[in-house]
């Protein structure tokens, strides 16, 4: 018998089938196989400390709700020294200021989107 798997938002259906053209009549003795529905855990939020560049999922300390962090970008350390060695090495004209577009080189400034409150900054 094969295995026919669906996936839903928090559980997962698997129901035995048949092959294609191989098929048995259910006789009057015979039960049809059942459904097995198998949910998954909810998802655990984490400390504060662990959070890194992405948001995550966190128990406010402030408001006391759980929710997923909302995440600004804001040039941090990384990019201002990258910027200036940059410009030490004679890249005037713009090319300094590369390292203030790109993201791994800015710090993640998170927050809460129910009370809007600062979380966690994770420098670079």
């Amino acid at each position: 018998n094969k295995l026919k798997v669906h996936f839903f938002k928090h559980a997962l259906l698997v129901q035995p089938t048949s092959p294609p053209g191989v098929g048995v009549a259910p006789t009057a003795g015979t039960q049809q196989p059942q459904a097995a529905v198998v949910t998954q855990p909810p998802p655990v939020p984490v400390s504060v400390m662990y959070l890194t560049e992405i948001p995550g999922l966190v128990n406010c300390p402030h408001c006391h709700h759980t929710v997923t962090t909302k995440v600004t970008y804001v040039p941090g350390t990384a990019a201002w020294c990258t910027c200036v060695l940059l410009a030490l090495m004679g890249l005037i004209c713009g090319f300094c200021l590369i390292p203030f577009a790109i993201r791994g080189l800015q710090d993640a400034h998170h927050s809460c989107p129910q009370c809007r409150n600062v979380l966690h900054i994770y420098r670079r």
